[in-house]
């Protein structure tokens, strides 16, 4: 970190995604540094719950060594078949996004409980038709934007606890989270959502309350009107 940021000091400002990274480069020694989150506007979709099925996965995969890929193998391999054994023929996981040329996806090809849809143009129908969002990042920086877009179509998610803790949500209200670790814990929190349309609803409601509180439009150009030194941006 101390190379990376060698020649910070010829800056004026530094901006970070969070204010965990803020943080980190402060006790660097690091000037001057700002925070500018994420804008995300709240779209939730309105399809019920009891007429979604099925498990999303939303992310580009530029590199066969990138966080997505990475979580996306643990999930298939090591949770997916945990979950099959509560949900049985309901489990279905679609993996949407964009995919680098050699980037190879065949280990998850035929897989009777995955779906691969590639990049698409409009993720709304996913978003609307799926009941959950999956996250099983396992090392990553910043802040996940993938889990604030699900959630702003109010897609619940579960995801694992490096997510929750770079968001700074809390398990249980926004979302549920497992340790990457426990595959177990993941496939039971994803099965405990799946079955409760209370518990749905609740996660649903707290994370667009959330994303309406810390991701609107008016604090996204607050923040970035500071690091620019004017008085407003419109």
């Amino acid at each position: 970190m101390r190379r990376e940021f060698a020649q910070a000091a010829i800056c004026d400002t530094i901006v970070a995604v969070s204010e965990a990274e803020a943080t980190v480069l402060r006790d660097l020694g690091c000037p001057d540094v700002r925070t500018i989150g994420h804008m995300r506007r709240q779209t939730p979709t309105e399809r019920p719950f009891e007429r979604r099925s099925g498990l999303l996965f939303a992310g580009a995969i530029h590199r066969m060594d990138s966080p997505n890929y990475d979580g996306l193998c643990w999930f298939v391999e090591e949770v997916l078949p945990l979950v099959e054994k509560s949900l049985g023929w309901e489990t279905r996981l679609t993996i949407a996004g964009y995919t680098a040329a050699g980037v190879d996806l065949d280990r998850f090809r035929g897989h009777p409980r995955v779906t691969l849809r590639g990049a698409v143009p409009d993720l709304g129908p996913l978003y609307t038709s799926h009941r959950i969002f999956v996250a099983p990042t396992r090392f990553a920086a910043g802040v996940p934007y993938k889990v604030h877009e699900a959630a702003s179509f109010g897609l619940p998610v579960v995801a694992t606890d490096l997510l929750r803790r770079q968001l700074d949500w809390t398990a249980g209200h926004e979302l549920l989270a497992a340790d990457a670790t426990d595959p177990a814990r993941f496939a039971a929190e994803i099965v405990r959502v799946y079955r409760d349309e209370a518990l749905w609803t609740r996660l649903r409601d707290a994370a667009l309350a959330r994303l309406a509180r810390d991701n609107d439009a008016q604090n996204y150009a607050a923040s970035v009107a500071s690091v620019l030194g004017v008085a407003k941006i419109s």
